[in-house]
């Protein structure tokens, strides 16, 4: 466990792109608590924050906006996905107003009375954020089953999906920050049941009596 600068603890969500993280967190919804989704929270901030689209224009070339200055998510993917070097760059343009957008929503489930948060991001661990999380669930998929969902749900060939996982955060890095590890392997009923086991442990944990 690691220091959170908030009262309210922090838990985070995470693995590599198509590991089933998002079903996890809709686990988690459904059962009552807020879940931040840190890509819904970027895509919101590159909507409506030109300083933000500024920044990144900057540093990936302007073709990234259209004609009305609007951001182009695919190209820009092209071009962050395409090396370390690049995802690092991307992180550090965004990552500060996505971090306080986080933090301000979390403190709005602390005012609420909620014990507790979680925060559905793909780039914590070895991240800035992950200085802010409590605790640390990283769900862990079969690659070649990632690559299946990142191509049906994003629309990409198979071979900008592998680009795209081969530079995310290693499996054996994840493994290494984790508090929890949840295998997701065996289908949605045993996803379901290891994020209900976490999850009990955290209201026992955290619940205020």
């Amino acid at each position: 466990m690691r220091k959170c600068e908030m009262n309210i603890p922090i838990i985070a969500v995470t693995g590599r792109s198509g590991s089933g993280k998002s079903t996890v967190c809709k686990f988690f919804s459904q059962r009552g608590y807020t879940v931040v989704d840190a890509d819904r929270v970027a895509a919101e901030i590159t909507d409506t924050s030109r300083e933000c689209l500024n920044e990144l224009a900057e540093r990936f070339g302007s073709d990234i906006l259209d004609e009305k200055g609007r951001l182009d998510r695919r190209k820009l993917a092209q071009k962050a996905f395409a090396s370390q070097e690049n995802q690092a760059i991307l992180s550090s343009v965004t990552h500060p107003y996505i971090i306080r957008e986080i933090l301000r929503r979390a403190a709005q489930a602390e005012t609420g009375g909620e014990p507790f948060v979680f925060v559905d991001g793909a780039v914590i661990v070895g991240h800035d954020f992950q200085r802010y999380c409590t605790e640390i669930i990283v769900v862990i998929g079969d690659e070649s089953q990632q690559i299946k969902r990142l191509t049906a749900r994003d629309g990409i060939t198979q071979e900008e999906a592998e680009k795209r996982l081969s530079v995310q955060t290693t499996e054996k890095c994840l493994r290494k920050a984790a508090d929890h590890i949840i295998e997701n392997r065996q289908g949605l009923a045993q996803l379901v049941e290891q994020a209900k086991k976490i999850l009990g442990k955290l209201e026992r944990k955290y619940e205020k009596t």
